[in-house]
């Protein structure tokens, strides 16, 4: 059953010797297995004897399944041979792990329905718009965890609130990789109809340049990065939606291509297809090359077309592998161009006069 995937990858990882069992013929074996091995299908009289032999022969001191059925088979099993039972049976129950999934997603989802942060963001005269269905965020939450990244929920948590109070526009996001923000934020913008996000990335090795002596570690084994298949695995993410496209160069020749597109009013993005470009950013998430002068370049080059009460999110403002967002986000904080800004997780969030 697909369900086990996780838990062989975990396995696999960790060096587990892992020996699976089927009952269906023929059955094409998993690769992170070292063995796969027949047993009677559990209706079946000759079942339990059969998983006896199996724990004996194989030495097996821990079973998992996702199939109820068996499962439960195996449980009452383990009940009925208390004191001689030689093998643990993973926990929960195949059901209780469904919802222990979807639990914590609901429990994001109702944190971001009660959360008042909205209404702080635009009190006394702006508008908020309605919180979404706890089932939408919760969906939203799921999906968002399982694309790869290393935006977590204090940002996702973030963005909810933003596109509460969000003016119509562009979202722009410099830095996509697997697109795990970029999916939220178009999945967002799509709900509150905001506008169409392009994600701005080279997805090539040759493009990556240093981001400081401190960050030198970050880029010590970029052999083993494959951009171009991260960059299949961002299409695979974000071809969810409607309303995503992206401009696959670098952040300082992106800004052309994104002014072209404004004055054609459409941008065609081979993968995608086309989506609308109003040249207006609602928001920008700058998260590119984090080297100082990339970043104000990145916010230099951008920035203008950030509309007023348009929101410049940047990345990374408090990191342990240098100083080069902290420091431009310094200087944004000192400027006249923002009026209002607050820091959540590690990053900064200016919202433009």
């Amino acid at each position: 059953m697909d369900a086990t995937t996780p838990f062989l990858s975990v396995g696999h990882a960790l060096g587990v010797r892992l020996v699976g069992a089927t009952s269906v013929e023929n059955q094409i074996a998993d690769p992170r297995l070292d063995e796969l091995i027949h047993l009677p299908y559990i209706s079946d009289p000759d079942f339990f004897q059969a998983f006896e032999v199996c724990l004996e022969t194989h030495g097996i001191t821990h079973v998992y399944t996702s199939h109820p059925g068996v499962w439960t088979i195996l449980k009452e099993l383990q009940e009925e041979q208390a004191a001689q039972s030689s093998f643990h049976l993973c926990q929960p129950a195949p059901y209780q792990a469904i919802w222990q999934d979807a639990a914590a997603a609901y429990a994001w989802a109702d944190s971001a329905v009660a959360d008042p942060f909205p209404q702080q963001l635009t009190a006394p005269k702006g508008r908020v718009k309605p919180a979404l269905k706890p089932g939408e965020y919760a969906a939203l939450h799921k999906q968002f965890l399982h694309i790869p990244g290393q935006c977590d929920l204090d940002k996702l948590t973030a963005f909810a609130n933003l596109a509460r109070i969000l003016p119509q526009g562009d979202l722009v996001e410099i830095g996509s990789l697997a697109g795990r923000s970029a999916f939220a934020l178009a999945w967002l913008a799509e709900r509150y109809e905001l506008g169409n996000l392009i994600s701005i990335d080279p997805w090539s090795n040759q493009a990556i340049e240093s981001q400081g002596r401190q960050a030198e570690i970050l880029n010590r084994d970029l052999e083993a990065i494959d951009f171009k298949r991260i960059f299949r695995v961002y299409i695979s993410n974000i071809s969810l939606l409607t309303n995503a496209g992206y401009i696959r160069d670098s952040s300082a020749k992106a800004i052309d291509h994104y002014k072209q597109a404004a004055m054609e009013g459409t941008l065609m993005s081979p993968q995608l297809g086309t989506i609308a470009v109003t040249g207006k950013i609602s928001l920008l998430h700058i998260d590119g090359n984090h080297d100082y002068d990339h970043v104000r370049q990145d916010i230099d080059a951008w920035t203008p077309y950030v509309m007023p009460g348009g929101w410049l999110l940047l990345d990374d403002y408090v990191w342990v592998f240098g100083d080069g967002p902290k420091k431009a986000g310094d200087e944004l904080l000192h400027s006249t161009m923002f009026d209002l800004s607050f820091t959540m997780g590690d990053t900064l969030y200016l919202r433009k006069q």
